[in-house]
């Protein structure tokens, strides 16, 4: 398999160490591309994490945020990768490209391997342990400034607005008001009878953490953390690993449990939660990736989409 290629000047980026007090540094090696670039780099023996978020994707008010957050949680011992700050003050970098100004976020590399498949039960109890120990660690942060919550207008009604702007069938138009309306409804109920509230990491899957030293599970990418409601952080794991092996959720259900509760609005949210997570991941993969494409394309993307949302739909009533 071939390396993945940067969309970034890797001289731009040795430059911009020097804001960081990490001149002389390694050559950054990148090993993620994807909606961001991610690279690793080594000065004077310690290793360092670069990512630089994709153009127009994330804002500097918006990573100043990240960084606060990630600063607050590891103060409060959790196992994230702390921030370096620049060397006046500001509160992220800036790189110029082609496609216009991309942030940068410096942070200290958490060593640690990924748990190996087959999932076993304890790296479920113990993934759900660290959760709850993660959202236990987000209290007291309460910075708004740069903040994107995960509230309905920006979950539901904005992706579906879009999704409908180009799925011209009348069948998807009637599906997509019949979930708008159900959730909307459901969940503003819910909201009233005690849904958790507070930080999500907003990309929570076992394939993004690493086991540290310690055994502890470290969590990344928190490009996607933002204020809302904490069973979001449970929507993925209740959809693909119960359907999958439905054991594993109730493992990771129970490690959770152990530090914090999921209460009975949480856990009647949920499947409400997936349909809407659905249609928000649906429409932000239109966004940076599909419409591009070209329309044939994305009448392919959204009918697979809207099939298996569907399928979920069907389920549910």
């Amino acid at each position: 398999m071939s390396a993945p290629m940067a969309r970034v000047d890797l001289a731009a980026i040795t430059a911009l160490l020097d804001d960081y007090g990490l001149p002389g540094a390694t050559r950054p090696r990148l090993v993620r591309a994807h909606t961001n670039d991610v690279f690793l780099l080594t000065h004077q023996g310690r290793r360092y994490v670069i990512k630089v978020y994709g153009a127009s994707w994330r804002t500097a008010p918006e990573v100043a945020w990240e960084t606060a957050l990630l600063t607050h949680l590891a103060d409060r011992g959790a196992a994230v990768s702390r921030p370096v700050p620049r060397l006046d003050g500001a509160p992220c970098g800036v790189i110029g490209t082609a496609a216009g100004e991309r942030c940068v976020l410096v942070t200290e590399y958490v060593p640690g391997e990924q748990p190996r498949r087959p999932f076993t039960s304890t790296n479920y109890r113990d993934f759900g342990r660290a959760l709850a120990w993660l959202h236990e660690a987000t209290a007291g942060f309460d910075r708004t400034e740069g903040a994107r919550p995960y509230d309905l207008r920006r979950t539901l009604e904005e992706p579906v607005a879009l999704i409908r702007g180009h799925s011209p069938r009348r069948a998807d138009k009637t599906l997509l008001s019949q979930v708008t309306a159900t959730c909307r409804t459901r969940l503003s109920e819910l909201a009233g009878q005690g849904l958790d509230f507070g930080i999500c990491h907003g990309d929570v899957s076992i394939d993004n953490v690493v086991i540290d030293a310690d055994g502890r599970f470290a969590f990344y990418d928190f490009d996607l953390a933002a204020p809302g409601w904490r069973a979001w952080d449970h929507v993925r794991l209740y959809r693909f690993d119960r359907s999958s092996r439905s054991d594993l959720w109730d493992y990771f259900h129970q490690g959770y449990d152990e530090v914090r509760h999921l209460t009975p609005a949480d856990l009647a949210a949920l499947p409400y939660l997936d349909l809407v997570e659905q249609l928000w991941s649906t429409a932000l993969e239109l966004t940076l990736r599909v419409l591009p494409t070209g329309p044939r394309a994305t009448a392919a993307y959204l009918d697979e989409r809207l099939t298996q949302l569907r399928r979920s739909w069907d389920t549910l009533r």
